[in-house]
């Protein structure tokens, strides 16, 4: 019995790590943003090396894979505008549910 719990934790330690993609952020901006200030963001990171792997519509904003630094250095410069502050989070897979 001791055993089996042993091997769910880790089991359950494992998937939990394995849902982070690495080096995958998405960058959303408030519903008022202008779409030019979505691309050129975009744009800005793409000159910096990053891929851009997804638009979405629902939301302004995109998916992209950077290495660490770039987009810790485009964190420091997204909230510098006053109006228009860009949100980074990891992508990663989110569960409605207990796994």
């Amino acid at each position: 019995m001791k055993l089996s719990s042993v091997a769910a934790l880790v089991l359950s330690a494992a998937v939990a790590m394995a849902t982070v993609a690495p080096d995958s952020y998405i960058v959303s901006f408030p519903a008022d943003t202008p779409q030019s200030k979505v691309d050129a963001a975009a744009q800005d990171l793409i000159d910096k090396g990053a891929t851009i792997t997804h638009r979405y519509t629902l939301i302004k904003g995109f998916s992209v894979k950077s290495a660490p630094e770039v987009m810790a250095d485009f964190k420091i410069s997204a909230q510098s505008d006053d109006k228009y502050k860009a949100t980074v989070e990891a992508d990663q897979i989110v569960y409605t549910q207990d796994m």
